[in-house]
C-alpha cells in the first residue's frame, strides 16, 4: 500500500475517494490516526486504496509509500457523507503554501507541533478519546471484524465493565496544603460509585454505591445544598467503615478477569484518594486504553518521541514484507502476534480521565463537573458523589456515541444547549466487509490519503477550531 497522492486539489482528491468507495448513499469509512502529540492523520486502509487504484485506473503505490500504524495511539473510523465533507476535511490538514515541511504547518496540527511534556496527557487525551469511541463500537458489535483498527480479538472485550469513582470535598477545607496532601479523605463528605456492565454503557441502579462520612456530617458546602439521588441507596458510615468499603467494592468488581474501565475526574486527585483509602493502584494503567485494545502492540515505552514535525513522524514507513525494518536503530518488528500473547491478569483496570477527555472536546480548561454536566444537559446542581458518579457513566457514554473529537467538537459547540447522542444509526459501525480477508495482507499497513482535516457539516469553511474555547 502506499500514500495517496493523486494530483489535483483538495476536492478532487475528495471526488476520487467517494467515486470508489461510496456504496449507495453511505458514508464513507476512513481511518483517524493520532499520535501521541495529539496530532491527527487521515488513513487509508490497504484494500481501500487497492479499489481507488482500480477505479480510477492508477497505478499501485510503491512500497516505499507504506506507513505502519504502529506509532500511532489511537486508530479508529471517521465518517463522511459526502466529497465536500472530506475536502474540507482536506484543506485543514494541507499544509500552509509558501512555508517548510520541517513542521506540520497544517491548520489542524500545528497546536501540536511542539507539545510540552507538563502538557503530554492532555495531548495524549485526543487519542484517548478516540479508543474510547472505538471500544464503544467494539461493544456494541463484538461479532464484526476491527483488525482495520489493529484489534485482533474484538470478543474479549465485550464483557469489559465500566465502573466511576467520585468524591465530594468539603469546599471551605482550611487545613495547610501538607496536610491535604497528607490526608486527602479527612474532609470527604461523601463518596459514590456506579456501574455500567452491559453493551449499552448505562448506569445499572442496583449497582450504585453512596456512603456520607459521619464525620463530616455537619459540615455544609458552600453555596450548594445536598442533592437528592436514588432515593434508599445511601447509607451513613463512620470514616473506618468508608475505607474498609471502598476496598470491598473493588475487590468484588476485580474479582474476575474482565478488564474493567474505570472513569475518574481528575485523574492524579482521584488517583491520591483512592490510595489514601488503601486501594492499591500500582499495577492500573493510567494512560489511556491502547494496552487493552491492542494487547499485542508495543509498550508505550516505544513511543517516547512526540514530535510531529513531519506527518510521517511518530510512526514508521515498511514494506509489504512481514517483517519490515524498523527506522532509528529500533528493533524489527515481525507481524502481530497473535492476540493471546499478552494476557490480561485478573481484574485489569484501565484509568480514564473524564476531566481530560472533556478538556480536549471543548478546547478549555475544565473545573467543575457541574459546569461540565450542563454542557451534556445532565443535572448540575447541588453536590451529591452517587449523582457525580452516575454523570461520569453518562458523559463517557455520550462522547463515545459521538463523531470524531474534532467533528465533535464542533458540533458540541453549535449546539451545546441540547444532548447530541448520536447512535449506531447515525454513525455506522465498522463492518467486516471493509476488513482485510487477504492472508498476505498486514492489517498493521495502512496508507496516508493526505495530512488529515476537519469536517464540513462540523467544521465550516470559515471556523478555526483552534481557537475555540468555552
Amino acid at each position: 500500500m502506499s500514500r495517496f497522492n493523486r494530483p489535483g486539489t483538495e476536492k478532487e482528491q475528495a471526488k476520487t475517494v467517494f467515486r470508489s468507495l461510496q456504496k449507495d448513499t453511505s458514508p464513507v469509512e476512513l481511518t483517524l490516526g493520532i499520535l501521541p502529540s495529539g496530532a491527527s492523520y487521515l488513513l487509508i486502509e490497504k484494500l481501500q486504496v487497492e479499489r481507488i487504484c482500480a477505479v480510477e485506473n492508477l497505478p499501485h503505490p510503491l512500497r516505499d509509500s507504506y506507513l505502519s500504524c504502529e506509532g500511532f495511539e489511537s486508530l479508529s473510523p471517521i465518517y463522511f457523507a459526502d466529497f465536500d465533507e472530506l475536502a474540507t476535511k482536506l484543506t485543514r490538514h494541507a499544509p500552509k503554501k509558501g512555508q517548510g515541511h520541517e513542521t506540520d504547518t497544517s491548520q489542524a496540527n500545528r497546536s501540536f507541533s511542539n507539545p510540552s511534556e507538563e502538557h503530554y496527557m492532555l495531548y495524549l487525551a485526543r487519542a484517548i478519546f478516540e479508543q474510547v469511541r472505538l471500544l464503544r463500537m467494539i461493544v456494541q458489535n463484538p461479532k464484526s471484524n476491527f483488525e482495520h483498527y489493529q484489534v485482533f480479538d474484538s470478543s474479549r472485550l465485550s464483557n469489559t465493565k465500566i465502573i466511576s469513582f467520585a468524591y465530594t470535598q468539603w469546599a471551605s477545607d482550611g487545613r495547610p496544603w501538607t496536610e491535604r496532601q497528607n490526608k486527602p479523605t479527612a474532609k470527604h463528605l461523601d463518596v459514590g460509585f456506579a456501574v455500567a456492565k452491559d453493551s449499552n454503557w448505562r448506569p445499572m441502579h442496583d449497582k450504585a454505591v453512596h456512603m456520607y462520612n459521619s464525620q463530616n456530617a455537619m459540615l455544609a458546602q458552600r453555596g450548594e445544598e445536598k442533592a437528592d439521588f436514588l432515593p434508599g441507596t445511601s447509607v451513613t458510615v463512620n470514616p473506618d467503615t468508608l475505607r474498609s468499603r471502598i476496598q470491598e467494592v473493588f475487590a468484588e468488581h476485580l474479582q474476575d478477569t474482565n478488564p474493567t474501565v474505570l472513569l475518574v475526574y481528575n485523574q492524579e486527585n482521584a488517583l491520591k484518594v483512592l490510595q489514601a483509602y488503601g486501594v492499591v493502584t500500582d499495577s492500573w494503567q493510567k494512560n489511556g486504553l491502547r494496552d487493552l485494545l491492542h494487547p499485542s502492540r508495543s509498550h508505550r515505552t516505544s513511543y517516547n518521541d512526540h514530535s510531529t514535525s513531519r506527518p510521517t513522524q511518530g510512526y514508521r514507513r515498511s514494506s509489504r514484507s512481514r517483517s519490515p525494518q524498523r527506522n532509528g536503530g529500533r528493533p524489527p518488528r515481525t507481524r502481530s502476534p497473535a492476540p493471546d500473547v499478552r494476557r490480561f491478569p485478573r481484574g485489569t483496570v484501565h484509568v480514564i480521565d473524564i476531566q481530560n477527555l472533556v478538556t480536549a472536546l471543548f478546547h478549555g480548561d475544565e473545573k467543575s463537573l457541574n459546569d461540565v454536566a450542563r454542557k451534556f444537559d445532565l443535572p448540575s446542581s447541588g453536590w451529591n458523589a452517587a449523582r457525580d458518579a452516575d454523570t461520569l457513566v453518562h458523559i463517557f457514554r455520550s462522547m463515545a456515541d459521538g463523531p470524531s473529537i474534532d467533528q465533535q467538537h464542533e458540533l458540541r459547540a453549535r449546539t451545546l444547549s441540547q444532548l447530541h447522542q448520536p447512535g449506531p444509526s447515525t454513525i455506522p459501525a465498522p463492518s467486516s466487509s471493509t476488513a482485510p480477508d487477504d492472508d498476505d495482507d498486514d492489517p498493521n499497513d495502512i496508507v496516508q490519503v493526505s495530512v488529515n482535516g476537519q469536517k464540513r457539516g462540523y467544521y465550516s469553511e470559515d471556523s478555526d477550531y483552534e481557537g475555540d474555547s468555552d
